[in-house]
């Protein structure tokens, strides 16, 4: 019999549906996909309280062969930290998040609009008028406005 490991905790041996090769006369080979077929290292299997194994990695990440500790271990997906993919990592400050960026943004276009009304106001409170620029036009045009 060779187990080999398979996600789903539900893929369980029933004896009805596992493909048997025969080799040779008399010698039979079942190949069983199971959780149970999973290293011991990726599974949450809890051998004291003899719990079922539920998931690989907890179902966050891989469990594959690992060169460095010569063994299997799993490989978190991103996001997930642990032996097993347990816990939630804690999110690296490596700069500016995308909501720091719109919101140095945002104040920068505040305060360009602020300093736009500010010179603007400045501007017209600094605009003279000269009363008599109208005096010469009266005669120019009639009551409706077109040139007499």
């Amino acid at each position: 019999m060779h187990f080999e490991c398979a996600a789903d905790p539900d893929n369980t041996f029933d004896g009805q549906e596992e493909p048997v090769w025969e080799s040779n006369s008399c010698h039979y080979d079942v190949f069983i996909q199971s959780i149970y077929g999973c290293p011991t290292q990726c599974t949450d299997i809890n051998v004291v309280s003899g719990k079922h194994p539920t998931s690989i990695c907890s179902g966050h990440g891989i469990c594959a062969y690992d060169n460095e500790v010569n063994g299997a271990r799993c490989l978190c997906n991103d996001g997930f930290d642990g032996d097993r993919c347990q816990r939630r990592a804690k999110a690296a400050s490596n700069g500016m998040s995308a909501e720091g960026v719109v919101l140095v943004i945002m104040i920068l276009i505040l305060v360009g609009v602020i300093g736009l009304v500010g010179y603007m106001g400045y501007r017209l409170r600094n605009l003279q008028v000269d009363p008599n620029a109208m005096q010469g036009l009266d005669k120019r045009f009639n009551e409706l406005g077109q040139m007499a």
